[in-house]
């Protein structure tokens, strides 16, 4: 918990008050492991302004972690190898959850069975902006799966622009799977003022 500064955010940003702020290296791949791959082994990331910020190539794993009340739970940027895992994480109260910009050729995502949101009523201060959203500068493709994810309460549950998914992932899957996901808001018309999407292309 790090009581951020209640500032603008311009997006896509390279340096942020983050609780997990690294930056990797084009030639060497290193590795991010925040959480484990048990229950028991999450961290805790509480009034961050971002909780996880990544920059340049880097195996990322992200799993079984609980963020809460942060501005942005976790961005990547600019990452064209790696294996990148967000899976079984509880991000709430939140103006955006996942944030990939720029991440794409060899890299391989894996976005999986994260709770965003869910079993909270409408919270107009707290409200989503986006949960997923993956977007690149230019047309570009990588292996993506986005699945099984539950997103409530926020304008646009998953976003992909100008992805292009490599034709073949990883041991022949899909370039691009988005599946199984359960996407709802509960949103008084008096508040109704921007258009909503549960998956925005």
């Amino acid at each position: 918990s790090d009581g951020y500064q209640n500032r603008v955010i311009v997006y896509p940003i390279a340096s942020a008050d983050a609780a997990i702020n690294t930056t990797g290296d084009n030639s060497s791949l290193y590795s991010l492991i925040a959480g484990g791959p048990n229950a028991n082994e999450l961290n805790r990331f509480n009034e961050c302004e971002m909780g996880v910020l990544v920059y340049l190539d880097m195996n990322i794993n992200v799993t079984y972690n609980v963020f809460n009340l942060c501005k942005l739970a976790c961005q990547l940027q600019s990452i064209k190898n790696g294996n990148i895992i967000f899976k079984n994480n509880s991000i709430d109260r939140f103006s955006y959850g996942i944030a990939l910009w720029d991440v794409f050729a060899n890299a391989t995502v894996l976005i999986k069975q994260n709770l965003f949101n869910q079993g909270l009523t409408y919270d107009f201060d707290n409200y989503g902006k986006k949960a997923i959203s993956l977007q690149n500068y230019t047309l570009q493709g990588a292996y993506y799966d986005i699945s099984e994810n539950t997103i409530a309460n926020c304008e646009k549950g998953i976003h992909l622009r100008n992805i292009s998914a490599n034709i073949a992932g990883p041991a022949g899957t899909a370039g691009l799977s988005v599946k199984g996901n359960l996407i709802e808001t509960m949103i008084p018309n008096i508040d109704l003022i921007n258009p909503h999407y549960g998956i925005w292309i």
